[in-house]
């Protein structure tokens, strides 16, 4: 019986540094190594969208202590729909 997770899958080829292709088939048993690259890959997927999501707040201006916060999110949408 199939689980879920193998009803979602679909067969990849991909390419490879020769090196690391003998390094995956020395550390992760055969059958093990399809979930290993997965997992791999998803790991450094959330790594690159959390590298975006820094950037994105880094770039942020930073809000004047002394503004009123309400004043501030009036200008925020304002500025967001002459953008529009």
């Amino acid at each position: 019986m199939q689980t879920t997770q193998q009803k979602d899958t679909v067969k990849l080829t991909i390419t490879m540094p020769r090196d690391i292709r003998q390094a995956l088939e020395s550390e992760v048993p055969k059958r093990q190594r399809s979930a290993f690259i997965a997992q791999a890959v998803k790991e450094a997927l959330g790594k690159t969208a959390e590298t975006d999501f820094l950037a994105m707040l880094k770039s942020v201006e930073p809000v004047s202590a002394t503004e009123d916060s309400v004043e501030t999110l009036r200008k925020i949408r304002a500025e967001r729909t002459v953008r529009s």
